[in-house]
């Protein structure tokens, strides 16, 4: 896996919206990605990654901004695509950021571990069998 350690800050933005961006002044913020598959677009050709995701820290837009950081943004994700042409075309074709927990594990209030798994939301499936997978 690939590791993001980039600190943090978090800000208001226009209409009070959060902002997070990596700075000096920022909170420590650790993330590991690893690739799990490739994928083509078909009209386009642009090739893109579905990818796995720890995170070590929970900041505030963590994976977002770190991923972009590490120059692997997430698909529709115009917020922090801003300027790059690459958010708001992505959504011709996915309807949202495309960012799902697949498994989150927690302490339950008896302090015993939990894990629960969960599909692939059906929008970002269908966003996802809109793609050619690549071969390895």
């Amino acid at each position: 896996p690939s590791a993001v350690d980039a600190k943090l800050r978090t800000s208001r933005g226009p209409q009070n919206s959060l902002f997070t961006e990596v700075s000096d002044a920022g909170r420590t913020a650790l993330t590991f990605f690893e690739g799990q598959r490739g994928y083509r677009h078909p009209d386009t050709g642009e090739v893109l990654s579905l990818c796995r995701v720890k995170l070590v820290t929970g900041r505030t837009h963590q994976i977002r901004v770190h991923l972009k950081h590490a120059g692997h943004p997430l698909v529709a994700d115009a917020k922090y695509l801003a300027g790059t042409g690459l958010g708001n075309t992505d959504r011709q074709w996915c309807p949202r950021v495309f960012l799902h927990c697949h498994r989150l594990r927690f302490e339950d209030l008896s302090k015993e571990p939990t894990e629960v798994d969960c599909g692939l939301a059906p929008d970002l499936q269908r966003a996802l069998d809109t793609l050619e997978p690549v071969q390895e």
